[in-house]
């Protein structure tokens, strides 16, 4: 009797090609516009609250396991300082919630979750309110820390 053999074939599902192709799409927007954000700027009062949101943003990781109530996300370019004190410029994702406060986080794993989560949940004006959320935590098994955005 012949051996059968299933193979399994690496391929990408169709949400995961779409989480990838909407993650393309706001990196795009970004590197021709300098943001993306979840809500119109193309008034004065989506500008002031773009500006707001980037230049007042408190530290997400001072609110880890901290449930928050988001209705809005900008994507934009942040600066962080690495262990020499040199400075890299890399995406940075706000949070922005319903009483006009922002939170920023520049962790790769948190960045990732607000965007799968825009690709799969759908703009905030859909959403039918605002999402709580919260920052949490885990370790990988090398040890290294992962940070992440989980709906409450």
């Amino acid at each position: 009797m012949a051996e059968t053999t299933d193979l399994v074939t690496a391929t990408p599902s169709p949400t995961a090609l779409s989480v990838n192709g909407f993650a393309d799409s706001i990196l795009a927007r970004v590197s021709e516009d300098g943001f993306y954000a979840t809500f119109s700027t193309e008034d004065m009062d989506g500008r002031k609250k773009l500006f707001s949101a980037t230049q007042s943003a408190e530290l997400l990781r001072n609110y880890m396991n901290t449930p928050l109530e988001i209705d809005n996300i900008v994507f934009a370019p942040t600066t962080i300082s690495d262990d020499e004190g040199f400075s890299n410029t890399v995406m940075g994702v706000y949070l922005i919630t319903t009483d006009g406060r922002s939170f920023v986080s520049s962790s790769q794993g948190v960045c990732k979750s607000a965007a799968t989560m825009l690709a799969q949940l759908g703009d905030p004006a859909e959403w039918g309110g605002p999402l709580t959320m919260m920052c949490v935590e885990t370790n990988t098994a090398k040890g290294r820390r992962y940070k992440s955005l989980k709906l409450c």
